[in-house]
């Protein structure tokens, strides 16, 4: 009796077997009689692997682990300047680093190939090339201890690579790495925003908003660390797209480092004027402005980026804005990047100047049509995509709120940062049924108090509402739902956003 159970049991199993097999190619049907609809279907996706999209998912795979490296890092020495910061830990970051651009570099060249989204590519490609750069020169500075990582050590050298890995870096070296961390890291969040944004589907051109040229320059500052960044002129607010308008910036910068390949030799800085184009503007051997067919007068907020590489001769000056023409003698050069800002800037209602002077240097002017809302009461945010709302930060510290608003940016979150409490709340009264998340630092010197911000958040129960502090916040008050010790983790910042209000992507 156990044998024919046992014997009854394996016929069952053959039998489910065959029931759910695939018929033959010669066979009609399918083995199994009545139990064929009840077939488990292969979810195996037969479709064709897009290599462009293969491309940017390895590209990201490269860029992102780069990023986590620097972020950590970076918010380590930033957070504790007085403690400890082990050189060990930033030379296992640097070369780690180097390998993964120098993968994410080879990757653009061979989706550039393909010949599918060059301008983004353009963009990723300059903003990878600025974190390479600024790493190279940390490393440079490194280089012996770099060079005594890489070796398989002896038995006897062992001690030395101890002795490394205890090494303090002082305050002094902090101040001198910090502008190179903060490039590098920059470079990256805006590669990743581009990669993402692709991946997205979304390439469609961005829409005009009102920007304010102080915040423009102070994402600049961020990006081009040891760069000369000048405040402008007189205060004021232009027409056009934020990371858009970053990326055009962008493209200028990368062609001066490529013409001067000193950064130090680069000045970037902003302007606003009154031009009148009743009268076209002439070229001529030292001077080119490209405009549109019914370009309007009026004050235009203009970035220019100025270099010490020598100038330009007449019939580079006259072809330079020309796509597929590029000057550049190393292999590298596409022509695109100077063809996409012409288009760009002019789309926008704007104008590009070009200044020479052979034996000197060049300086390129991008104009935008200025705004003549400046500080107004901020209006009605557009709807925010499904999956995702707004994640509000508050943080008096330009430099952290920037790093920030770039990390989450990158990693798909809705961000929109600001300096005081009170520009925080008018935002809010406005727009608060958009907002998901409000994060604020603890201690922001602001003559708006803590308590005023959680009276208005109280009334909104949806609101996640979260602190940041470098002090001991011991329990938090009533209506704060987490808090965030200084130096901020931005990974398991990350994390709890996107748990409580979720990302657009």
């Amino acid at each position: 009796m156990f044998f024919s159970k046992r014997g009854l049991f394996f016929l069952l199993i053959m039998y489910s077997l065959v029931g759910y097999a695939a018929p033959a190619e010669d066979e009609p049907g399918c083995n199994g009689g009545d139990f064929a609809h009840e077939a488990i279907p292969d979810f195996e996706d037969d479709s064709p692997v897009d290599p462009f999209e293969s491309m940017l998912e390895q590209l990201r795979r490269n860029l992102q682990p780069a990023q986590l490296s620097f972020s950590d890092w970076f918010w380590a020495v930033e957070g504790d300047r007085k403690g400890a910061k082990k050189k060990y830990r930033l030379l296992i970051t640097l070369q780690a680093s180097l390998k993964f651009l120098e993968s994410a570099r080879e990757t653009l060249m061979q989706a550039r190939e393909l010949g599918v989204h060059l301008d983004a590519l353009h963009s990723i490609k300059n903003f990878v090339h600025l974190s390479q750069a600024a790493l190279l020169r940390m490393c440079d500075i490194f280089a012996s201890d770099m060079r005594l990582l890489d070796r398989a050590l002896p038995e006897g050298e062992k001690p030395a690579l101890e002795a490394l890995k205890d090494e303090i870096l002082g305050d002094r070296a902090v101040e001198m790495l910090s502008p190179m961390m903060r490039q590098i890291l920059s470079g990256l969040n805006e590669a990743l925003v581009v990669t993402n944004r692709l991946l997205d589907g979304d390439t469609a051109p961005p829409r005009t908003e009102e920007i304010s040229t102080e915040h423009m320059l102070s994402r600049l500052r961020i990006l081009y660390s040891l760069s000369q960044v000048a405040d402008p002129d007189t205060a004021s607010a232009f027409a056009g797209a934020e990371d858009e308008t970053l990326e055009v910036v962008a493209n200028l910068v990368s062609n001066a480092q490529q013409a001067g390949r000193q950064l130090a030799e680069i000045a970037i800085g902003a302007s606003k004027a009154y031009r009148d184009f009743g009268t076209k503007p002439v070229d001529s051997d030292t001077y080119r402005c490209v405009y549109g067919a019914e370009q309007k007068s009026g004050h235009y907020v203009g970035f220019s980026v100025a270099d010490k590489a020598g100038g330009m001769p007449p019939e580079v000056l006259r072809s330079i804005f020309v796509s597929g023409i590029t000057f550049r003698e190393d292999e590298g050069g596409t022509g695109l990047g100077l063809a996409w800002v012409r288009r760009v800037v002019l789309s926008r209602g704007g104008f590009v100047e070009v200044e020479t002077q052979q034996g000197s240097g060049s300086r390129f002017t991008v104009w935008y049509p200025a705004s003549e809302l400046v500080d107004v009461v901020p209006r009605p945010s557009a709807p925010i995509p499904d999956g995702g709302k707004e994640v509000v930060l508050i943080d008096d510290t330009r430099g952290n709120l920037q790093i920030m608003l770039m990390f989450l940016k990158a990693r798909g979150f809705n961000v929109r940062g600001f300096s005081t409490r009170r520009e925080a709340l008018r935002y809010l009264e406005v727009n608060a049924n958009q907002v998901g998340a409000v994060v604020s630092d603890l201690n922001t010197g602001d003559d708006i108090d803590m308590e005023a911000l959680l009276e208005f958040t109280r009334q909104h129960s949806a609101l996640y509402v979260a602190i940041c502090s470098g002090d001991e916040m011991g329990t938090p008050p009533p209506g704060v739902l987490g808090t965030f010790p200084k130096p901020v983790h931005m990974g398991e910042m990350s994390e709890e956003l996107a748990r409580r209000v979720g990302k657009r992507n």
